[in-house]
């Protein structure tokens, strides 16, 4: 049985909760239930985290690829940091189905409760993600 690294594993959650997000979000676009206006807004604040995520993860896939990555497989906390990883996304995506499903919400108070969740939660979930993926060079 192969045995996958820790950083294979919280890459993986990564790509898929953001895939999960922005695939919802346009399905819901999609059965009508965000205007396009709406849609906008979110991916407009979606992607840009999309690309921070993601920018780490591939530059250490990358790495590993190229043979650059002299990485230990192991990651301390990283159970914590999957849990904060899928707390993360499950508060972004239950902000956006409240909106577009619940309708429990107004847009505008979903927008900026997802920049403050971003604001407060995203930047240091970023340098958690970095200090995973950063590769020390051969």
């Amino acid at each position: 049985m192969v045995q996958t690294s820790d950083r294979l594993k919280i890459a993986y959650t990564i790509i898929y909760c953001h895939l999960i997000l922005i695939g919802t979000v346009i399905l819901l676009f999609i059965s009508d239930s965000l205007p396009q206006v709406e849609l906008t807004a979110l991916l407009s604040l979606l992607l840009p985290i999309t690309t921070l995520y993601a920018g780490s993860v591939f530059h250490h896939i990358s790495d590993e690829i190229q043979g650059k990555s002299i990485m230990d497989d192991k990651v301390p906390h990283s159970k914590l940091v999957k849990r904060l990883i899928l707390l993360h996304f499950s508060l972004m995506f239950f902000l956006i189905l409240s909106k577009a499903v619940f309708n429990w919400i107004e847009f505008s108070y979903m927008l900026t409760l997802m920049t403050l969740i971003e604001a407060s939660f995203g930047g240091y979930m970023g340098t958690i993600i970095n200090a995973v993926f950063q590769s020390s060079k051969k």
